[in-house]
């Protein structure tokens, strides 16, 4: 994205970076095991495993009850996961380690905010769709989410912005109950 180039972004203040996902995050694409190391039952040497966005909850994902000991694509913690096939967009943080399938992919941010890189992601769900391709189902590939335009205000004002949006959603939270 060139400096000067608000057609994307926008107005933004001058302290923000203007980037792609990649610069400022490791993306990873999922990777299956072969379907006959995984098992719903749980050994010492397995890791849950996760191929799409069905255990997704409302903000962290969900246990799959799924297992395996072929270690494909290893996702540490912190990280957000998200959905690459359809529906494509979705995002989840994750509460341990994991291994993904061909329907996710991880980001780990470089020194950024996770939970400010979280919130921007849920923005750009309507956008990676109409980039999403495939006639039996839709799907990105790894250089579309690398590519995805980002734009980063200070540490400070990342935190900010992320306490500001948990606060509505406390907010939120009370007036539901």
């Amino acid at each position: 994205v060139k400096d000067g180039d608000n057609a994307y972004y926008g107005k933004l203040p001058k302290t923000w970076i203007k980037s792609k996902l990649f610069s400022v995050a490791n993306v990873i694409m999922g990777q299956s095991p072969k379907g006959n190391n995984v098992t719903s039952e749980f050994s010492l040497n397995a890791v849950e495993f996760h191929q799409g966005k069905s255990d997704f909850g409302e903000k962290f994902l969900n246990p799959s009850g799924k297992y395996t000991s072929q270690i494909t694509k290893e996702i540490e913690i912190p990280s957000i996961v998200m959905s690459v096939r359809a529906p494509v967009g979705d995002v989840n943080l994750t509460r341990k380690t994991i291994v993904i399938g061909r329907g996710l992919a991880a980001i780990q941010p470089y020194g950024y905010s996770l939970e400010y890189l979280y919130h921007f992601l849920l923005t750009q769900k309507s956008i990676l769709e109409q980039q999403a391709t495939g006639t039996t189902f839709k799907a990105i590939g790894g250089e579309v989410l690398r590519n995805l335009p980002i734009a980063l205000p200070a540490e400070k004002e990342q935190i900010r912005i992320v306490n500001l949006i948990n606060s509505v959603f406390e907010v939120e939270s009370q007036l539901m109950k």
